[in-house]
């Protein structure tokens, strides 16, 4: 067990760096490259990557703590919780609003292209696009909350979720859990899935309706493939009952294992920005030549070519 704790540790200063360099340089591209058309015409997909960066680096803060805690495991035989319960509220306050904010995101966008395919964008405009943002960041804040307000550090154990006495309040939550991180972007990938090999609404730019497809293809596809056993570590936790006070070494060992493959999302994501946006890719590279020579010239990055035909059109 200690050995395994040691190597989870390894594995997850490994995803935090990579993935606080790969979303902050990702970042740091698309707001140099939009910040002077952000109130314009951007396009969807790569303010949506934005949206998700930015979720994927508050649950990449949240790695510093779980590496301490498993610290404390290993060299406390897993029976201390080094922070307080406030801390312990934010860690897992913090674990689950990101990934459902991302779910969301990524659902929406799906939505949206599919419109699109349809021959109906829905109207889309600036405001329009700020609220469906707003309202994926709001709604999974509302659901998140519950995991904010029952979290707390046990005497003798680690940090966990104890949810209100005779009530299934937890088989409840890991369900809405699964609905909407899982359930919901699988849906919006079948009803895409169906939709790759027919013929958009005539009158419509079937090569950006095309590319518009394909990258959420792959976005929604990457999401559910590495989310699917840590999922599936979820229900067996929740669903396998064992006595209370009691983890047999079979579950803490899957759980974490599973755990590698989800959080490892948060440095993935960053190169599949890179793969599904030749543009993006190009804007990467020259800020990587800018910030290696400590002279960031904000006007030498050139707005790449993905702009100059909007998917969204101001009314």
């Amino acid at each position: 067990m200690s050995v395994l704790l040691i190597i989870s540790q390894a594995v997850f200063t490994l995803i935090c760096v990579i993935g606080l360099a790969g979303n902050f340089l990702i970042l740091y591209t698309l707001l140099t490259t939009l910040r002077n058309r952000i109130k314009t015409s951007p396009t969807l997909v790569l303010r949506v990557i934005t949206q998700i960066c930015i979720a994927d680096v508050i649950l990449t803060f949240c790695l510093p703590l779980v590496i301490t805690s498993l610290n404390s495991a290993v060299f406390r035989d897993g029976k201390h919780w080094p922070y307080g319960q406030f801390m312990c509220r934010y860690l897992l306050g913090l674990l689950s609003l990101p990934q459902f904010a991302k779910a969301f995101l990524l659902s929406g966008l799906g939505v949206v292209c599919y419109g699109m395919h349809q021959g109906n964008a829905y109207a889309l405009t600036y405001r329009r696009v700020s609220i469906l943002f707003a309202g994926s960041w709001a709604v999974a804040f509302f659901i998140a909350f519950p995991v904010f307000l029952y979290a707390s550090p046990q005497t003798d154990r680690s940090c966990n979720i104890f949810w209100p006495e005779n009530v299934y309040a937890c088989d409840a939550y890991v369900l809405i859990y699964t609905s909407c991180i899982f359930v919901l972007p699988l849906l919006v990938l079948y009803a895409l899935g169906k939709l790759r090999h027919e013929s958009p609404f005539p009158g419509e730019d079937v090569e950006m309706i095309t590319t518009t497809l394909n990258t959420v293809f792959l976005l929604i596809g990457a999401h559910l493939v590495l989310l699917l056993p840590f999922l599936v570590g979820q229900l067996i936790l929740n669903f396998a009952k064992t006595a209370p006070g009691f983890y047999p070494a079979w579950k803490v060992n899957f759980s974490l294992l599973s755990g590698w493959i989800w959080y490892s999302s948060v440095a993935l994501f960053p190169f599949l920005y890179t793969h599904v946006s030749v543009d993006l890719k190009e804007g990467v590279r020259e800020a990587v030549d800018s910030l290696g020579k400590l002279k960031i010239n904000y006007s030498s990055l050139k707005p790449s070519n993905v702009f100059k035909q909007p998917i969204i059109q101001s009314v």
